[in-house]
């Protein structure tokens, strides 16, 4: 009976799982494209980066010379009640 089944319907049996097999090999292909590329563009943000510390060393070489505390400099009793106040005000507890 299954025999039967199997031999009465086979190129449609056959059709269907490449039908399968073609999708799931272009999906796949797809993803492991998207990932390839984010992979290329990794250099690119290295360098990035490496500019950005350069940067960042130069302006604490800046600070050090003049003996100008980056921490001393923010307000940051300031910066919190500032935020503070924006929370409160965007969830409507003050006007």
């Amino acid at each position: 009976m299954i025999v039967d089944f199997l031999k009465s319907n086979s190129t449609w049996i056959k059709d269907v799982f490449s039908i399968i097999f073609t999708g799931s090999a272009t999906i796949v292909a797809i993803l492991t494209y998207i990932r390839a590329k984010e992979k290329f563009l990794q250099p690119i943000r290295t360098e990035v980066i490496k500019k950005q510390t350069e940067i960042l060393t130069e302006i604490l070489e800046v600070f050090s010379k003049h003996e100008f505390s980056l921490d001393r400099a923010l307000d940051y009793v300031n910066v919190a009640q500032i935020n503070a106040l924006n929370i409160l005000f965007e969830y409507g507890f003050i006007n």
